[in-house]
């Protein structure tokens, strides 16, 4: 009895299905395997799983038989009814002319053209990488449909300027202009009678400044007629001011020509008001820099 020989199977890559033919290359180390869209090339390693490297090909190809010889790996697409090669590590399809048969096997002849059966067209075919005598040119195709309006042009240059015109009308009269600069100061005209002396007359000479953290006033005495200083009041009330806060102040007879004011603030150098009050009718405000 006789013993069946021990066998092997190993899966196609995975995502490929429906392997449908395969042949070995010339050299005898490696195959090619015609899967359903892909050609793959197989290197055995005995009863181990072998490399699958597919060959790139167009990605609607459907090989369905394949051969090889020392030219390449030929196969044929029956889908498509194309013939393919791939040699030196490159894939090359070629679409059969109109009426040739959907092929679905082949041979290769010794002067290195192929022969196809296409049983679905009743045909048999022959198909070689020589060039053939050129065919006869085909009839004339129909006129095509119209194209699309191209896109607007960009704007042409500008022409050359055209000759000037006749001059137009008068135009309305315009705004008043702005005001003329003023003239310069008239002569000054003779002086007028000098009036009476008012209550501010009564006032003494003052002039302030600071000694140490008080301020001290000196007033220049006037005598009246009376004798009193400052023209008939000798009692005044004296305010230095900023922004309106009392830095300092005093009251009292004016009995010598020095008065010494009351710190409400500390007082620094700078510009004060100082609010004199002599008696009960004249108050005056004179501005005094404090240094």
């Amino acid at each position: 009895m006789l013993t069946a020989p021990a066998g092997v199977s190993f899966p196609v890559r995975p995502g490929e299905v429906h392997p449908v033919d395969i042949a070995a290359a010339q050299a005898g180390t490696h195959l090619f395997l015609a899967v359903d869209g892909a050609l793959d090339e197989v290197t055995p390693h005995g009863a181990q799983p072998p490399d699958f490297a597919p060959v790139p090909l167009s990605p609607d190809s459907r090989p369905s038989t394949v051969h090889s010889d020392a030219t390449g790996v030929w196969w044929v697409d029956q889908a498509n009814r194309r013939v393919g090669k791939y040699a030196a590590g490159t894939a090359t399809e070629w679409a059969l002319p109109r009426g040739s048969g959907a092929p679905a096997d082949f041979a290769i002849a010794s002067d290195k053209s192929l022969w196809y059966v296409a049983p679905a067209d009743d045909v048999i075919g022959r198909f070689s990488e020589e060039t053939g005598v050129p065919g006869q040119d085909g009839a004339d195709g129909a006129d095509g449909q119209d194209g699309a309006d191209g896109q607007k042009g960009a704007p042409g240059a500008p022409g050359p300027q055209g000759p000037a015109g006749a001059n137009g009308a008068n135009g309305a009269n315009g705004a008043p202009g702005p005001r003329g600069a003023t003239g310069p100061t008239g002569a000054k005209g003779a002086t007028g009678r000098r009036g009476k002396p008012g209550a501010a007359a009564k006032l003494p000479k003052i002039s302030c400044r600071l000694s140490g953290s008080s301020v001290k006033c000196r007033f220049v005495k006037r005598r009246g007629a009376d004798g009193t200083v400052g023209g008939g009041e000798s009692r005044v009330r004296l305010s230095l001011q900023r922004a309106g806060h009392v830095y300092a102040r005093a009251s009292g007879a004016l009995k010598s020509s020095t008065v010494r004011l009351r710190p409400v603030r500390p007082v620094k150098p700078g510009r004060y008001t100082l609010v004199v009050t002599v008696g009960r009718i004249v108050s005056v405000r004179l501005p005094l820099r404090i240094g």
